[in-house]
């Protein structure tokens, strides 16, 4: 909106919050997901005048992660195992309840029906509710350092749920004309960040 209005020129953004974002695309995942970026970038341009950049070269997507020594009790790899185990309770970010992409449609792809809805908390607050106690499941992003360094496991998405969420800035195309030298220092940083190298970053931060 704030695109729309003008008030800004560019922000970084997610390919799969355009596609499936009420105020974007508004659209479902098709069955291509290798399509999505092409989508959107055509899509953007043709419904709001807006413009995909290059690619950083990162799939934020959202992760499924729990401790890896309870998803070795229960033997857990992929998300569509959780129907075995709907005691485990489960936290995710105030936004995910509400998404297109979020809760309610990932229970009814893969058929989940925990003891109890999933508290919702700021994202800041998900990997220390897990560190606490208070949740064995929870929701977090590909790129969280907390993943590796708390030593969980991620949930493959073996239903392809999830759209790719590739991080990209969006523009308003008459920024091409007015600063068009803003853009091509942006585009030094096609492909120079992929998720090992974000995940290092965020651990730095």
């Amino acid at each position: 909106k704030s695109l729309q209005s003008g008030r800004i020129d560019l922000y970084p953004e997610y390919t799969g919050n355009l596609l499936t974002g009420k105020d974007a695309l508004n659209l479902t995942v098709p069955a291509d997901k290798s399509a999505i970026t092409a989508l959107v970038r055509e899509q953007m341009e043709r419904q709001h005048g807006m413009v995909l950049l290059a690619l950083f070269g990162l799939n934020n997507t959202y992760a499924l992660c729990l401790p890896r020594a309870l998803a070795e009790l229960h033997n857990l790899e992929k998300i569509s195992d959780l129907v075995r185990v709907p005691e485990l309770r489960a936290v995710v970010d105030l936004e995910f309840m509400d998404r297109p992409d979020g809760w309610k449609g990932l229970v009814e792809t893969y058929g989940l029906r925990f003891h109890n809805p999933p508290q919702q908390v700021s994202p800041d607050l998900l990997y220390r509710a897990l560190e606490a106690g208070s949740a064995d499941l929870i929701c977090g992003f590909a790129t969280d350092w907390q993943i590796d360094s708390l030593n969980l496991m991620v949930l493959h998405d073996d239903r392809g749920y999830f759209p790719r969420y590739e991080a990209v800035v969006l523009y308003r195309l008459d920024l091409e004309r007015r600063v068009p030298a803003a853009l091509a220092a942006l585009r030094r940083l096609e492909g120079r960040v992929d998720e090992a190298r974000m995940v290092r970053a965020n651990a730095r931060v």
